[in-house]
């Protein structure tokens, strides 16, 4: 999720305030995150539409969600990377779209939030309580998992979050993924590869998604690398959709203890 640190009004006028002083020393000043949607706008706006949040999304297109949750829940379905597990973490739930499903096919008893955008927080917190489970919603700072503790995790998800993000902080949010994990543990996130993004699909999204600045390209061939050297298994990747361009999923189990070397390849 990208978000807005302040009020949708208050927090843009602050910036750029604060940035004028701070150009004329060389400096800005950046939210956590990207701008993105005020859950005080859009929870409003679905209500009165009768619809729930995420079909309010996807019919509207807010944001450029387009239609494309239930085609990666059925792919990750078939890969089976939603079972039963008992603690589940997702990074930068937004709206909670993904873990609106997660919850119903996973069946948590603890669940762990890291989003950087306050209203979210509070929405998720407060629409996904349940007696079943524990649900925590954690301030993200961007780059760890901090509250979470080592080998507590069975199951980690990041939907459209590694796909705007710099490539160091990728690396280390992947870094945090593999300590918070536990031994056959599941790790799911999409990205922009090289392979696709290329310099005709570039030219496609500047014509299609002007608006949109985004996107970072990683390097399959370096994925691959950590895969091998993290020994992940790739269960499987698939590509879907995203605004001009498509990002490529990927579905991963960490090393049992004992196990050989991962099969698969990024």
């Amino acid at each position: 999720m990208k978000p807005q640190r302040l009020g949708p009004r208050f927090g843009p006028t602050l910036l750029r305030v604060l940035n004028r002083v701070l150009r004329e020393f060389g400096y800005s000043a950046q939210p956590v995150g990207l701008g993105y949607l005020s859950a005080r706008e859009v929870v409003p706006a679905a209500q009165r539409s009768g619809l729930s949040l995420a079909e309010y999304l996807e019919r509207e297109d807010i944001g450029g969600v387009g239609r494309r949750r239930d085609t990666i829940i059925s792919q990750l379905q078939a890969l089976g990377a939603l079972p039963p597990v008992d603690r589940l973490v997702e990074i930068g739930p937004g709206t909670g779209m993904f873990l609106e499903r997660a919850l119903a096919l996973c069946q948590p008893r603890q669940v762990e939030l890291y989003e950087t955008a306050q209203d979210w927080r509070a929405y998720l917190q407060q629409t996904y309580r349940h007696p079943a489970y524990t649900l925590q919603a954690h301030a993200a700072d961007g780059h760890s998992l901090h509250a979470s503790a080592s080998a507590s995790a069975d199951a980690i998800y990041a939907h459209g979050v590694m796909v705007y993000l710099p490539l160091l902080t990728t690396y280390a949010y992947l870094a945090e993924c593999l300590r918070v994990l536990r031994p056959g543990g599941l790790l799911v996130f999409d990205v922009f590869l090289d392979t696709q993004f290329d310099w005709p699909q570039i030219q496609r999204w500047q014509q299609q998604s002007p608006q949109y600045h985004f996107p970072v390209v990683l390097s399959r061939a370096t994925l691959q690398a950590f895969f091998s050297q993290a020994q992940l298994q790739v269960l499987g990747e698939f590509s879907v959709n995203y605004h001009a361009a498509a990002s490529t999923y990927f579905v991963l189990r960490t090393a049992a203890p004992g196990a050989g070397p991962p099969r698969g390849g990024a």
